[in-house]
């Protein structure tokens, strides 16, 4: 599990015990037996209670489109650069020559090495 998902459970986790602490129409002190009226403002604990859960479902929903955005991403692989290795692999299974690491030809298979340098003595 990584760091993002373990972040992810604990927000999840927060949030459902947030919004179970809250009562839908009832004041946080009628939770617990206080007196109940008919309009009552968020103060003290059921205020923070309330900003805490628009945080954390803020966060819960920021953290779900950011790993959805990271998995849609192509993995590139560890080196995008080719090796000698598989340059030379290449090469052998285009001309059916072995070749030994390092060696290099830019010549079909079937033909002889031209030296351009030298000259022909005829």
């Amino acid at each position: 599990m990584s760091v993002l998902e373990i972040i992810y459970l604990v927000v999840a986790i927060l949030l459902i015990v947030v919004i179970l602490l809250q009562q839908r129409g009832a004041g946080l002190g009628e939770a617990f037996g206080g007196s109940s009226s008919s309009f009552s403002s968020r103060r003290g604990a059921e205020k923070s209670l309330y900003q805490i859960t628009i945080f954390l479902a803020i966060a819960f929903i920021g953290i779900a489109l950011f790993t959805l955005y990271q998995r849609s991403q192509p993995q590139l692989p560890a080196s995008v650069l080719p090796t000698a290795e598989t340059e030379v692999t290449t090469e052998t299974e285009a001309t059916g020559e072995e070749a030994t690491s390092g060696e290099t030809t830019d010549q079909p298979a079937d033909t002889e090495p031209v030296n351009e340098g030298a000259t022909t003595n005829q």
